[in-house]
């Protein structure tokens, strides 16, 4: 594995072996919101897809320079400034690149709490959010073995959970608490793969 460069400096970060490890088993894939440090994602290996910075008919990635250029010359207009979700296209390619790369995760879905919500933008048939899952299952299963058998259970035990909550709180899941709900199901995962270790 490639050694990362150090931030603001040339002398290379070399993971520790555990780190490694832990990357081996679980990929993960958030978006722009997480406001993870680009050096950290990139140590990690973590995929951030960029939220959508819209301004007037103006949207752009999220990123250091979006309030820059026509976003600036919008806002300068009197546009009102908003975020996006990223399209579901987005996610699904950075999921294929850790699917090349024989990498582990889990996908979860939840009923929604508001029907033009950011949430709204994951709404899957449940027939479709079966197979996607037994798809995910059966690919855990077979390239982890029982650590993925347990990896997919503590996943699917904190998005219930979760998910249980949700619904008598809030009446479903929206944007938010489904964004919520997977960094909590990815820590709970990366607890877990790093005690299998």
């Amino acid at each position: 594995m490639a050694a990362v460069p150090a931030p603001g400096g040339t002398t290379p970060l070399q993971p520790p072996a555990a780190e490694q490890a832990a990357r081996a088993l679980v990929a993960v894939v958030t978006d722009s919101t997480a406001c993870l440090p680009s050096d950290l994602a990139a140590r990690y290996g973590i995929r951030v897809v960029p939220l959508r910075v819209v301004a007037g008919r103006v949207a752009v990635d999220d990123g250091p320079a979006a309030l820059s250029g026509p976003i600036e010359e919008e806002l300068r207009h009197g546009a009102r400034l908003s975020t996006a979700s990223p399209a579901p296209e987005r996610f699904a390619a950075a999921y294929a690149c850790h699917f090349e790369r024989h990498e582990k995760f889990a996908v979860a879905h939840a009923a929604l709490a508001r029907e033009d919500g950011a949430g709204a933008a994951f709404r899957v048939a449940p027939a479709a959010a079966l197979v996607a899952a037994l798809i995910a299952i059966g690919f855990a299963l077979t390239t982890g073995g029982r650590h993925g058998a347990v990896l997919v259970a503590v996943a699917a035990g904190v998005t219930v959970i979760l998910g249980a909550w949700y619904r008598r709180w809030l009446g479903g899941g929206t944007g938010d608490t489904l964004g919520a709900a997977a960094e909590l199901a990815e820590t709970a995962v990366l607890v877990a793969a790093a005690a299998l270790v």
